[in-house]
């Protein structure tokens, strides 16, 4: 009887430590509304054009060099080269043009959707929108689509971009200062009119990824050195409405 008494004890303190765990719960802090040229007009201060810490990693795992080649290293599997042929040919180029230049930052974290009205890219270096024809509307930096309204210098990246087709919508997610990510989304199929912007504070993340389902928006970074993903998912209609505080 007295061998059991040490598991069952640890077994209750497993319990509670999961409940607890359990209650936590991580809110989104709306950032002001405005659209892309608004924010676009906000001058803030130069931004420092190379994401030291973040290159550092890609270096330290083994992953780039500062010029954004990839390092041949043991750590790295190479698979075998597969071969496909298609079954049903792509359709033909009708038209092309080059949505912008990131060769100042490395990675350049390049990331594009396309509604049924424009084109929306981004990188390390910005967010720009495009006419569907190629014809740029507006060019801004991460730190200008990211602020807050505060004339300060503020560290953004790894943003990824997407288009809800369904609902009409963009949607777009960034990395800022390695501790929180965030998230945004238009209030129409124009990119270039109001996004709801907000900012999840998750202590420590990096490399983010966005998917969208049919009814949330998920978006996961990477956590280093520990080696595991944060996932955040959000409800659409919430987002969509503009919600001040929604809970992923």
């Amino acid at each position: 009887m007295n061998r059991t008494r040490p598991f069952s004890a640890l077994l209750v303190f497993v319990c509670l430590a999961a409940s607890v765990e359990a209650q936590e719960i991580v809110r989104a802090t709306k950032l002001p509304a405005a659209t892309l040229r608004e924010l676009a007009a906000v001058q803030l201060p130069p931004v420092q054009r190379l994401e030291v810490r973040h290159e550092e990693r890609h270096r330290t795992f083994g992953l780039h060099t500062r010029d954004g080649r990839r390092l041949r290293t043991e750590s790295v599997d190479v698979l075998p080269a597969v071969t496909t042929q298609a079954t049903i040919a792509a359709p033909p180029i009708a038209l092309g043009f080059e949505s912008g230049s990131s060769n100042q930052v490395a990675p350049a974290d390049s990331t594009g959707a396309v509604s049924k009205t424009h084109i929306l890219t981004g990188s390390n270096a910005g967010m720009k929108v495009h006419t569907r024809a190629g014809a740029v509307v507006v060019e801004l930096t991460l730190n200008q689509f990211w602020q807050s309204g505060t004339n300060t210098i503020l560290e953004f990246y790894d943003p990824r971009v997407a288009y809800d087709a369904t609902a009409r919508r963009c949607v777009a997610v960034a990395i800022h200062d390695e501790g929180s990510m965030m998230v945004g989304v238009s209030e129409s199929d124009d990119p270039t009119g109001a996004w709801h912007r907000y900012e999840v504070n998750l202590g420590d993340c990096d490399y983010s990824r966005l998917a969208l389902t049919k009814d949330t928006i998920v978006a996961a970074s990477y956590v280093y050195p520990d080696g595991f993903q944060k996932v955040l998912s959000f409800s659409k209609g919430e987002l969509f409405a503009g919600a001040a505080s929604p809970t992923p």
